[in-house]
């Protein structure tokens, strides 16, 4: 955004990543700054982690919300469920960081605007207020009391998975069970439901477990599916189209649905057990304000309500704790008192690095959760670049420019692939930067990313369908992996950082002015956005069909759009405005 853009009155809206961009070309002042969700500043509470592998998105979380206090003059932050440590308890470093940056708390922990109502099977029934609901005989497994209740219960219900392949493999078990489909008898797909089930058909197979799902009035809901969809899934459901709704975490955040019913299958999260804060945050799903009086909680695992009952985790600020190792990402931004003898020779180390390196502060201060001490690594490794790396590099910026970003020279990218490797942390990423695939031996990676610039998220689709031989649910997972966190996320960065130090080495070696410098920006945009101009931005973000981006982007020039197409098309014209 240009500083020339701006009103006299401005509201931004970003994640804490575009935050952070947002800085890296702007320095402004606000007069109030609303940052919700805070517990995420803290790793053990990010909920929607199905891997071992540590998230980063706290990184980003407490380096925005630094950056917020820092330049805004008043802020209110929020989220559910959060555990103040009192003060002459013990030392807490949330304590800490409200104290030292003059929050005042205010908790309301103890208010339910609407009343949750937690009920067990017991005998193959469960009450409800005065009404008993008897399930079928022989109910044993956790797929048929999952169906049983649901037939059982007259209003919408959601159904809480543990991990996304729970959330298909029992929709999967439901579609097929007699009873459920005797309900569907009652129900006539309005228009909207018929064209939207055309268009998933179309674009993603009838062999797809959402659309399979979808003709038995069974929605799907977890970050394996694309935005768009997960959108259509909650409009659908709150508008009482569909009779249940199975997600995992991705429902306690920014969405909100009128479930007055909500069942309990897991007291997971992926490979982690939950804690009190999610429990309390996935019950807070069942009964919605100015809809219902109460909201109906059936626990299928019979731990659920002791999670809810047990002692609550006190969230915790790693920048403001003596006690916790810090990376060189954090020793840029927490406070001295807050350093071990140990962190403050380190920071030293690092800041002669930074000098030692001659690289300008505008480096240091962009991409902001890759550390100085990675960044001075990738830069001493380009300093090394040979006339051949250069010359592949050229032909990469050349392809970007010619195709406006929707091609790639496959060995200029495998330069940059092999200059960065070594310094990413990110496993996912690493792996398919390492592997090779081919009789050229090209990485993975390579391969990925140029079906996605030329073919999108169903040229990747594809690829794991009709190359490794993955049935469709599992492909259109592993693809909004690939896509959603490792290219829009990991990849952008390093690619960022690479750019920025490529252009700075290449204005010294051929005495160029940085800002005439061509670099991979147009890759970046690609990737993070698949659009370059501001309409096509805007509509990414926002979450619409794939053919609607690539009309209003310029990628194509006639609205060949099927009839839910066309009616998201005329319902997103405000937008456009």
């Amino acid at each position: 955004i240009k500083k020339e853009e701006f009103g006299e009155k401005n509201i931004f809206i970003y994640t804490p990543e575009r935050y952070l961009s947002f800085l890296d070309n702007n320095s402004l002042n606000f007069d109030f700054t609303f940052v919700d969700e805070i517990y995420k500043i803290d790793n053990d509470f990010i909920i929607n982690n199905e891997t071992p592998e540590e998230n980063e998105r706290d990184t980003a979380y407490r380096l925005a919300l630094e950056y917020a206090c820092r330049n805004s003059r008043d802020l209110l932050l929020a989220g559910p469920y959060i555990q103040f440590q009192k003060p002459e308890t013990r030392v807490n470093s949330f304590n800490n960081f409200t104290s030292i940056n003059r929050f005042n708390k205010l908790e309301y922990n103890d208010i339910e605007i609407v009343s949750k109502n937690i009920t067990h099977i017991k005998r193959n029934k469960f009450e409800i207020g005065n009404t008993v609901h008897r399930l079928k005989a022989g109910t044993s497994t956790m797929q048929d009391k999952v169906a049983q209740s649901i037939i059982n219960l007259d209003e919408n219900t959601l159904i809480y998975c543990g991990r996304k392949y729970d959330v298909e493999r029992f929709a999967g078990f439901l579609l097929r069970n007699p009873e459920y489909n005797s309900l569907l008898l009652k129900k006539d797909n309005n228009e909207l439901y018929s064209i939207f089930l055309e268009h998933v058909e179309k674009n993603f197979g009838s062999d797809w477990i959402l659309f399979k799902a979808l003709e038995k009035r069974i929605g799907i809901h977890h970050s394996g599916i694309p935005k768009y969809i997960q959108n259509e899934m909650i409009n659908l459901f709150n508008k009482g189209e569909l009779l249940c709704l199975f997600s995992t975490t991705t429902i306690t955040e920014g969405v909100n649905t009128t479930a007055k019913n909500l069942i309990i299958t897991s007291v997971k999260k992926g490979i982690k057990s939950l804690k009190q804060f999610d429990a309390k945050n996935i019950a807070g799903r069942a009964g919605r304000f100015n809809v219902h009086y109460s909201g109906n909680v059936i626990d299928l695992t019979e731990e659920f309500e002791a999670v809810i009952e047990s002692q609550q985790d006190e969230i915790e600020h790693k920048n403001y704790d003596n006690s916790r190792n810090k990376t060189d990402v954090d020793l840029e931004v927490t406070l001295d008192e807050f350093l071990t003898d140990d962190d403050k020779n380190f920071k030293t180390e690092i800041n002669k690095a930074k000098v030692k390196s001659g690289l300008p502060d505008f480096i240091f201060q962009s991409y902001r959760t890759i550390g100085p001490l990675e960044k001075i690594s990738i830069y001493n490794r380009i300093k090394v670049m040979s006339e051949a790396e250069f010359h592949k590099i050229d032909q990469l910026k050349q392809v970007l420019n010619l195709s406006n970003g929707t091609e790639i020279h496959w060995e200029g990218f495998q330069t940059v692939v092999d200059i960065c490797h070594n310094f990413v942390s990110n496993s996912d990423l690493k792996h398919i930067m390492e592997t090779r695939v081919g009789k050229k031996h090209f990485s993975l990676i390579v391969i990925q990313l140029s079906d996605f610039l030329q073919k999108g998220f169903l040229g990747i689709v594809d690829y794991y369908v009709k190359e490794q031989n993955k049935n469709k649910d599992m492909a259109i997972r592993i693809t909004a992996k690939l896509i959603y966190t490792i290219f829009k996320y990991h990849l952008v960065k390093y690619l960022g950082v690479f750019d920025l130090l490529y252009r700075f080495h290449y204005s010294k070696v051929y005495k160029r002015n940085f800002d005439d410098v061509t670099g991979i920006k147009i890759l970046l945009q690609r990737l993070e956005y698949n659009a370059l101009t501001d309409i096509g931005r805007k509509l990414s973000d926002y979450g619409v069909p794939f053919e609607l981006v690539k009309y209003y982007d310029g990628s194509v020039t006639t609205k060949n759009f099927d009839l839910y197409e066309s009616y998201v098309d005329r319902r997103i014209q405000k937008l456009l405005e």
